[in-house]
């Protein structure tokens, strides 16, 4: 009896995930919605995009081979995964100035293994890297750890 549990639990979750694969497109697009409703009404002054919450808010690269923004502020994003030391080290820079520039500068972050698409567009190679869109002109990009100041300093070029 002992030997059949894990084989139940196998059984289990291979079922759940075959139910999952299976389940009717259209519930993927009502979680997709849903997710992206999550990703618009967060309260948090750096607001996490998936794939398609960037295309709407920052440059549709499915539609556009020339740089679009499509903000109605510059904004600032940051390319980060969660087992990336660097990046939960600047987790807490930019929030401090996403609170700092409120209403003058969106800040975005956008987990590089879950929105693969992106990422492989704008060739991230290496985390964290931040991608500072003025509303005018192409973006510019820093890649890597830094001072609060030094930051600071990159934001201050959007203005």
């Amino acid at each position: 009896m002992k030997h059949l549990l894990p084989i139940f639990i196998c059984w289990a979750c291979m079922t759940g995930v075959l139910f999952t694969a299976c389940a009717p497109k259209q519930a993927s697009e009502e979680t997709e919605q849903t997710e992206t409703l999550v990703t618009e009404e967060n309260s948090d002054p750096v607001q996490s995009l998936n794939t398609e919450a960037f295309i709407r808010k920052v440059h549709d690269f499915r539609q556009n081979d020339t740089w679009n923004y499509k903000g109605e502020r510059p904004c600032v994003i940051d390319f980060y995964a969660d087992w990336c030391p660097p990046c939960k080290m600047m987790a807490p820079v930019m929030e401090k100035l996403a609170n700092q520039y409120k209403g003058e500068i969106d800040f975005y972050r956008v987990n590089v293994e879950e929105c693969e698409e992106v990422a492989s567009h704008f060739e991230i190679q290496s985390i964290p890297f931040f991608l500072l869109c003025p509303m005018k002109g192409e973006p510019s990009e820093a890649i890597g750890s830094m001072s609060e100041e030094s930051f600071k300093a990159l934001i201050e070029t959007l203005r």
